[in-house]
């Protein structure tokens, strides 16, 4: 979580029943630009201003001014997609730069650069397959490789490593991460993690 400030959801439930909600944000209150603004001006402005996960962030307003006006929102085939290449963006950007620095290891700046344009340059169908294969060879072979090495699957989670360390560059790295422990932020700053309950009862 940022030092920046916290972003809370607070929900008050009722014998199960959720009956209200609000956010509570006591991050930089960039959001203060957008007062005043018209509609069509702050959703070309969100993407920008808010440009860790933009494209998510765009939808987002579109989908919050929709409800505003009691209009439906589904999100289009587009937006899903975008979606969709900006959280893959994000994940190799942990997983060829951030992680690998973190135990010693060169990051791949170069592979990383060349899959985020491809991501950045989807627009069809097509381009989405292409770049989705390429992703998927990715993870076949530098996270899963070592899996096929053996009939059975892991055991616990020492085989699982040992796995992790035959495939390429991310499954060596994935080692590394598991073998370094558990980690817990400094403070009072750990989000608890969400009751175990079906999908029905969500």
């Amino acid at each position: 979580m940022s030092s920046a400030g916290n972003l809370n959801i607070v929900v008050s439930i009722d014998g199960g029943r959720c009956l209200a909600a609000r956010v509570e944000n006591t991050r930089p209150r960039a959001a203060a630009v957008l007062v005043g603004r018209h509609v069509d001006e702050v959703l070309r402005m969100v993407p920008v201003l808010f440009s860790l996960c933009g494209r998510a962030q765009g939808i987002a307003a579109r989908a919050a001014v929709a409800a505003a006006r009691g209009e439906a929102c589904v999100p289009s085939v587009e937006d899903e997609r975008a979606i969709s290449c900006e959280a893959a963006q994000e994940h190799l950007w942990r997983l060829l730069l951030d992680w690998p620095t973190r135990f010693g290891r060169l990051p791949q700046r170069v592979r990383f650069a060349h899959l985020h344009h491809r991501l950045a340059q989807v627009n069809d169908t097509a381009a989405a397959f292409d770049v989705g294969g390429v992703l998927l060879d990715l993870v076949a072979k530098d996270l899963l490789s070592g899996f096929f090495l053996s009939m059975r699957e892991p055991a616990n989670l020492a085989e699982f490593v040992s796995a992790t360390r035959y495939g390429g560059f991310v499954g060596e790295t994935l080692a590394e991460l598991i073998e370094a422990g558990r980690w817990t932020p400094e403070g009072d700053k750990v989000a608890p993690l969400l009751p175990p309950h079906t999908a029905q009862e969500w």
